[in-house]
This record gives C-alpha cells, sequence and structure tokens, in this order.
C-alpha cells in the first residue's frame, strides 16, 4: 500500500493553508486535498447545521458538490465492501459524519482509518472555529476569528476543545498581540454556557470589584485579562468571592455556574517568587492552561493571517497578495504578533488601493519588517539597517514617538509613560528608580513589565534608543564627529559607545556613517525617527 501517514497531516494542511471566508469552502479545500492525497475514490461529510459536501472521481476528474441531503443509503451507492464511515464528535457528542471510499480496498487494512478520523476531527473543530465567529457576531457585532492551520494552532484546537467541555479554570498564556482573548471566547462559546454572559476585565485599568465581576458573570464566563497585572488590594479582594477549587477559601456565594479563564503575559511563578502575585490566588489557576506560540513559531500560518487582514478590510485577496508580500512577512518576527500583522497589513493595503501590494510598497509604508537584502540601491541605508530590527530595536523605534504610535494605548500605562520619557531624554543619566517615581508605581513593578512586554531590562532599550538616535545624526550628517555624536546621544564612555554600535548595528559608526552616505550622497535624509517619521512612513 501506498499510502502513510508520512503524506498526511502537516503536508496535506500546508497545502491549504491560508485564508477561507467562509466554512464551506475551508472544508472543500481541505477534502479535496485529503481526496488526492489519501487516493480516495468518494468522499462525504455531513455536519449538523450544514448541507452535504460530496467528492467524487470521474471521467473528467475530481467533481465536489455541496447538496442537501446525504447520499441515499448512508454511502451504500460506493459499494458497502469499501465504505468507511467516521462519526465526528466535539467534546464528546457527535456533530456529524464522514463516509470515504477508497480507490483500493486494501487501504482500509493500514494506517488510512486512523487517519482519516484524525481529519475527520479536526474537521469538527474548525466548524466550531466558525461557530466563534457567528456567536461573536450576534454577540457584539464584530466577528472574532482563529486562523490557521499550522501543527501549533492545530493543537490549540485541541486544548479548546478540552477546555470546553471542562469547568476547570483556565490559564492562557502568550505574548503580547497573541490571541488570547480569541481563545477565551472560543472556549466559552464552545462549551455548555455559550448563551450565559462573557465578562472580560482588564486587571490593567478593572473596573468594579471582584464581587460585582463575578456576579456580572454568573451563569457564563468571566475572562480575567492580563491577571499578572491585578493590583495587590484586588488579589486579596478577590478570593472571598472567587470559587476555590482547593478548598483554601470559603465562597460568599456559590457559583457552581461559572467558569474562568485568565490570561497572563508574565510567567505567574516567577510573580510569585518576587512576591508580586498571590501564590494561593496563582494555584487557584493552575489547572488547564496552554501556551499561545508567537507569530514567529508558526510561520506557516503566515500567509493564512495576511490573506484574512486583506480580506477583513474589504478588498480582493487574489489582487492584493503577492508572493513577495508573503516572503517579507514570513521573513520578519512580528514582535506584537497578530495586532502588528493586523495594523501592517491594513495600512500596507489601504495605501496601495486596488493595486497589488509590491516590496516597493511595503519599503515605503512599513520599511521596518523589510529584511536585509529587499531595499532599492537607492535607499538610505539606515532604513535598510533597521528593517533586520530585533524586538528592542522596535521597542526603541516606538519610545521615540510616542504621539505618533496610537496603538501604545493598549501598553501598560506606566509602560507606555516610562517609554516617551526615555524617548525624550534618551540623553540625560536616569535610574530604574526614577522612572518608577514618574509612572507610579513601584521599581520592582516597572522592571517586570519591561521583562514581560519589552523583554529586556530598560538599560538595554536606553542603550538601544541612544544608538537609534546615533544613526540619525551619522546618517543626516557625513561630517558628523563621531565622538561628539557619542557624547550627545548620552554615552560618556566613547569606547562603550563603539562596542554597543557594533554589536547592535553590525558595524563601527565610522563604517555606518560612510556606507550611509555613499548610497545616497545628494539625498538629504530626514530626522530618523523624530518628528517627521510620517514622512518616511509616507
Amino acid at each position: 500500500m501506498a499510502f502513510t501517514s508520512e503524506h498526511f497531516g502537516d503536508r496535506l494542511v500546508d497545502s491549504v493553508n491560508r485564508s477561507f471566508r467562509d466554512l464551506p469552502e475551508l472544508l472543500e479545500g481541505l477534502t479535496r486535498a485529503l481526496v488526492v492525497q489519501a487516493r480516495l475514490a468518494a468522499l462525504e461529510l455531513e455536519l449538523d447545521g450544514m448541507r452535504v459536501l460530496r467528492l467524487q472521481r470521474g471521467r473528467h476528474g475530481l467533481a465536489s458538490r455541496w447538496q442537501a441531503v446525504a447520499l441515499e443509503g448512508g454511502g451504500q451507492g460506493w459499494g458497502d465492501a469499501a465504505f468507511l464511515p467516521i462519526v465526528i464528535t466535539f467534546a464528546g457528542r457527535s456533530i456529524g459524519v464522514m463516509r470515504s471510499q477508497p480507490e483500493d480496498p486494501r487501504d482500509l487494512d493500514g494506517p488510512l482509518p486512523a487517519l482519516l478520523a484524525q481529519f475527520a476531527q479536526q474537521c469538527g473543530r474548525l466548524v466550531k472555529r466558525y461557530q466563534l465567529e457567528h456567536w461573536s457576531r450576534e454577540r457584539w457585532g464584530q466577528p472574532l476569528r482563529l486562523v490557521g492551520l499550522s501543527r501549533a494552532f492545530r493543537d490549540l484546537d485541541r486544548f479548546i476543545e478540552i477546555a470546553a467541555a471542562s469547568p476547570l479554570p483556565v490559564m492562557l498564556r502568550g505574548e503580547f498581540g497573541t490571541e488570547k482573548f480569541q481563545l477565551a471566547a472560543a472556549i466559552h462559546c464552545c462549551g455548555p454556557c455559550a448563551d450565559g454572559p462573557f465578562v472580560q476585565v482588564d486587571c490593567v485599568h478593572p473596573d468594579g470589584l471582584p464581587a460585582e465581576w463575578l456576579a456580572a458573570a454568573d451563569g457564563g464566563t468571566l475572562f480575567l485579562a492580563n491577571i499578572d497585572e491585578l493590583a495587590v488590594p484586588l488579589q486579596r479582594a478577590l478570593p472571598p468571592h472567587f470559587p476555590s477549587r482547593l478548598g483554601q477559601w470559603p465562597a460568599a456565594r456559590p457559583t457552581s455556574s461559572l467558569r474562568v479563564i485568565a490570561s497572563t503575559t508574565a510567567d505567574l511563578r516567577d510573580e510569585v517568587a518576587q512576591g508580586r502575585f498571590s501564590r494561593t490566588l496563582a494555584t487557584e489557576f493552575d489547572f488547564l492552561g496552554v501556551t499561545i506560540p508567537p507569530i514567529r513559531d508558526r510561520v506557516e500560518d503566515i500567509d493564512a493571517l495576511v490573506c484574512d487582514a486583506i480580506a477583513r478590510l474589504g478588498h480582493q485577496v487574489d489582487t492584493k497578495r503577492t508572493d513577495e508580500l508573503i516572503h517579507i512577512c514570513r521573513a520578519y518576527a512580528w514582535p506584537e504578533n497578530l495586532s502588528e500583522v493586523e495594523r501592517v497589513v491594513a495600512r500596507v493595503a489601504t495605501m496601495t488601493g486596488t493595486a497589488p501590494i509590491r516590496d516597493v510598497d511595503i519599503q515605503r509604508h512599513a520599511p521596518h519588517i523589510v529584511a536585509p537584502g529587499f531595499a532599492e540601491p537607492a535607499m538610505p541605508s539606515i532604513l535598510r539597517v533597521e528593517d533586520a530590527e530585533s524586538p528592542l530595536d522596535h521597542w526603541a523605534r516606538r519610545a521615540v514617538r510616542p504621539d505618533d504610535d496610537e496603538d501604545l494605548y493598549d501598553v501598560h500605562v506606566a509602560l507606555r509613560r516610562s517609554l516617551a520619557h526615555l524617548g525624550r531624554c534618551y540623553d540625560q543619566p536616569v535610574t530604574l528608580a526614577e522612572l518608577a517615581a514618574l509612572t507610579g508605581i513601584s521599581p520592582s513593578h516597572l522592571s517586570a513589565l519591561f521583562r514581560s512586554v519589552v523583554g529586556a531590562p530598560f538599560k538595554s532599550l536606553l542603550r538601544h534608543i541612544r544608538i537609534l538616535k546615533a544613526r540619525e545624526q551619522l546618517s543626516a550628517n557625513p561630517a558628523a564627529s563621531v565622538t561628539d555624536v557619542a557624547f550627545q546621544v548620552g554615552f560618556a564612555d566613547l569606547s562603550y559607545f563603539e562596542r554597543s554600535f557594533r554589536r547592535i548595528v553590525g558595524q563601527s559608526p565610522r563604517e555606518f556613517r560612510r556606507a550611509a552616505h555613499r548610497v545616497a550622497p545628494r539625498m538629504p535624509l530626514p530626522p530618523v525617527l523624530s518628528g517627521s517619521i510620517s514622512d518616511l512612513a509616507e
């Protein structure tokens, strides 16, 4: 038998891992790929609330169609000996059936039945993804989508199925910008309390008190977003109302119909060890948990995510999407994950109108995502160096232009103020204690924000900001003295400045200055990362 598990799974879904605007289109794309790769003669997919999808090979190739009812007799017309029915379930409940007929009946004696069963179960999970879209559109007037078919994201589908059927608390871990809210909503709407309330509390700036949160969510789900940011007084106020699964405290009233989901960008164990989070409260969330992988760890989903963002803007995906766009997006690290994908794609797609998105368009409207090698010969070298930005480069760039960065609103207010201060006063000495006093939180809390969101101590970020400003000065003035630039941007030690510059930029300051003016000898450069950044972006 030629068919083995090697031909299934990742290779099958990779062939169709792009954005499908509706569930029938997605299921048809997947089942057609399955019929071809699994050497099936026919396949029929019947799911609750949907028409029946039937695919069959014939003299003119593979034909597929949606019909109102399943094949009469449950597939008997295909030959009883080779007919294989598989019941599709989700969280233990039957939601449909898949019937298939292999070209060679002997395939049924190998791994094919088990692999077809895996495929059928994934179809059931995809149905639930689109249930989330329908539920959120009716609930909030705005559809939520979970996009991607990578192995990592299919693992999240399995977790949603398990968590939705359980009343246990759930902890969603993930970097800034990952799909924590979408997963929380999916767990709620795929579970038995889908018709009940879904109450989200932003623990950074919560409204009301714990008793009010739980009362509002009774009979549904309480989603505590950014639980690691919950103030210590509220950590103490929550237990008397929170239903303890471990019997650590008596509940004020029975809340057996309430389920709790929380999300965090920090490791709660580290927060507990540092004394910033209640150990008792943390243990109450330590039941079901999952880490949402960042975009850089599921590059296979980039095409689907980009196409979905284009389509939701109302553009024609087939017109706007280009291989250049996808190649550039796959090479970028996306430090802010899905939130950054959606912003960048929206900007570039809007600025290019109805035309396809080419690499020159990305160079013009989102240069920071372009890897080295894509720059046009006439483009200033400072942009080419910044294109290969690290997460620290990314946050340094945001720090020096906070007034132009509308998306800083969803960053913790203390971190936002710290970034703005570092961006303005980069050339002055500053300590963590001084920053904390300016922002109104403790130094340890501010330090934790820098580690969890920026990914580095504030001193590392300050060093990157100073190097960015040095690059600006060296690019703008071919006669600039390296020593003067070092002192002007806040370095008191010239040798330390040169070592830092080479480590971050990959060139010495003098090499960088020569390259910048050799590439564009007669092109006046606007101040990079200054008040005129919009000129560069446009």
